[in-house]
């Protein structure tokens, strides 16, 4: 007689997300893991003997992984396990490890790039920035507005940057990243001010 097992499924948790591979155990009680037969609609699903990976496309629909059993050459539908498809959230700019405030002028000279930073996400997913403009506000001065593709500074930027002093306001806009599910994202600003 099998000892009795259970199962606990967090319902709110059921999400895939589009992008990147997602891992998924299945098991059935009392049946061996290489008789499941594990197949799904809305995605693909890859793997054997319990661990799987899925593959999903299109946010906003429901992605269903189907299991049955290979029991003597008979499959069995065992059961079935509804999943969201959710795109990967946000990422947050980021310029020497901060999204804004107070900097010393020592360090915003220092750096050279902006990046976009996936926070408290499980998934190892990279965002990279495409573009951003740069407006640089010395007091006194005329506003300097750069853009620039990629996430480096331009020539132009660092000689910008060269220049600041205390008091000066650096603002990264119209900030544009693409992660691994190839959507353009349109980040926040940022706004620092040197000191």
């Amino acid at each position: 007689v099998a000892r009795p097992s259970a199962v606990v499924s967090p319902d709110k948790m059921n999400v895939f997300y589009v992008g990147v591979p997602n891992p998924v155990s299945v098991s059935a009680p009392g049946i061996p893991k290489e008789n499941l037969v594990v197949t799904m609609s809305g995605g693909t699903i890859s793997g054997s003997n319990g661990k799987y990976t899925v593959t999903v496309n299109t946010p906003g629909t429901t992605a269903k992984v189907n299991v049955a059993a290979n029991v003597g050459g008979k499959v069995q539908n065992i059961g079935s396990s509804d999943f969201r498809v959710k795109r990967i959230p946000d990422p947050k700019a980021k310029f020497a490890g901060k999204t804004g405030g107070a900097l010393s002028s020592v360090v915003i000279k220092s750096q050279s790039s902006i990046f976009a930073i996936l926070e408290g996400f499980d998934f190892d997913a990279k965002f990279n920035v495409t573009r951003f403009s740069l407006v640089i506000a010395r007091p006194r001065a005329d506003v300097v507005v750069l853009q620039a593709n990629g996430n480096s500074f331009s020539s132009q930027m660092s000689a910008a940057m060269a220049a600041i002093t205390p008091g000066t306001r650096v603002i990264f806009d119209d900030i544009v990243a693409v992660g691994p599910d190839g959507t353009q994202r349109q980040l926040d600003p940022m706004a620092f001010k040197a000191n």
